[in-house]
């Protein structure tokens, strides 16, 4: 598929742990951030639809999980990055030395 299309929202489940109703994200037993790493790092095409009672908020509240979880990807890459360029330097210095 090229194109991915879902609804979110939290889920909130009775003794017999069946669906009772659903709920604000942030009380529902599904984590966002899990879902929106998964999106990343498999670079989806995703339109998400909150589905949750506090529809706008979630929405916004999505969005900046995603944003979050970004920032996060990008800022593990150029520490990878930086920590190569380091090792790199280091072994040239060695050489250089002999």
């Amino acid at each position: 598929l090229d194109k991915y299309y879902m609804h979110f929202s939290g889920v909130e489940f009775d003794i017999e742990e069946n669906e009772r109703h659903y709920s604000p994200i942030k009380k529902g037993e599904i984590k966002f951030e899990y879902l929106a790493e998964a999106i990343l790092e498999n670079n989806y095409n995703v339109i998400i639809i909150s589905d949750s009672p506090l529809m706008e908020h979630d929405a916004m509240y999505m969005k900046l999980i995603t944003e979050r979880v970004q920032s996060r990807r990008i800022e593990r890459e150029a520490r990878r990055k930086a920590s190569e360029k380091i090792k790199e330097s280091r072994k040239a210095a060695a050489e250089a030395k002999k």
